[in-house]
């Protein structure tokens, strides 16, 4: 089965789902509007914001419709069954990495419209173009980083557990830090690492600095561990028998 094929049906599958898509679409910008309602300033300090909340956008997208579906199908034995060779399991990460893509950049479609009409937020055709592209990079940047989530042996429980835990914190501690966080907490904030280059397409910061190139490797790194943990995921053991 090509990587197309299963992308398209995974892609199905998820839009299926539609308590969990609509989720997907609606909380971000049900997030944004309280935010938004206690906050003011510039144009410019707007567009950042959006920035900001698409980066949340596209990682939830990353961990809880990439990385959590490829542990849920390792715990099911579905790795195990189907991918009896490494191509196989190379495929299915990667349809699984391109319907997640395509959910996350309809998200972010549905987010900027919502802001557009909410608080007058419009874009140009070409800007929202560049949105698209660049979520669609930022996404598959986040996805890279999570695969190291499949290093530890997790359930689908344990696993929805600490997603959730650790998407609260990164949502949280840069908007209660604001200004003041430190600038070494962007390392592990993985919002951080998107946001620079979602600014800079939106026209709110300069070329992303150092630290955006940094977290590239940083998320390189990250996507190395989880490689190495999807060479024995066709081998975990079926914990749902």
């Amino acid at each position: 089965m090509s990587i197309v094929k299963i992308a398209w049906l995974l892609f199905l599958e998820e839009t299926r789902e539609r308590i969990g898509f609509v989720w997907n679409c609606v909380l971000p910008f049900a997030l944004f509007v309280l935010y938004r309602s206690r906050w003011s300033g510039a144009a410019a300090d707007e567009r950042a914001l959006v920035a900001g909340f698409l980066g949340y956008l596209l990682l939830s997208h990353a961990l809880f419709s990439f990385v959590l579906h490829l542990v849920w199908r390792r715990e099911a034995g579905f790795l195990r069954s189907f991918c009896v060779t490494d191509r196989a399991l190379l495929r299915v990460v990667c349809g699984s990495l391109v319907a997640t893509l395509l959910s996350a950049v309809m998200s972010v479609a549905v987010f900027l419209a919502g802001v557009g009409v909410v608080f007058n937020f419009w874009l140009s055709a070409l800007e929202y173009l560049g949105v698209m592209g660049i979520s669609a990079a930022v996404c598959a940047l986040f996805c890279v980083a999570v695969l190291g989530l499949l290093f530890p042996p997790m359930s689908v429980r344990g696993a929805q557990s600490l997603l959730s835990g650790l998407l609260f914190v990164w949502l949280a501690v840069p908007y209660g830090l604001r200004e003041s966080a430190p600038q070494w907490l962007h390392y592990f904030d993985p919002i951080e690492w998107g946001r620079p280059w979602l600014e800079w397409t939106l026209g709110a910061a300069s070329w992303p600095s150092s630290l955006a190139l940094e977290t590239v490797a940083l998320a390189a790194i990250a996507g190395g561990l989880g490689t190495a943990a999807l060479r024995r995921a066709s081998l975990a053991p079926s914990w749902t028998h």
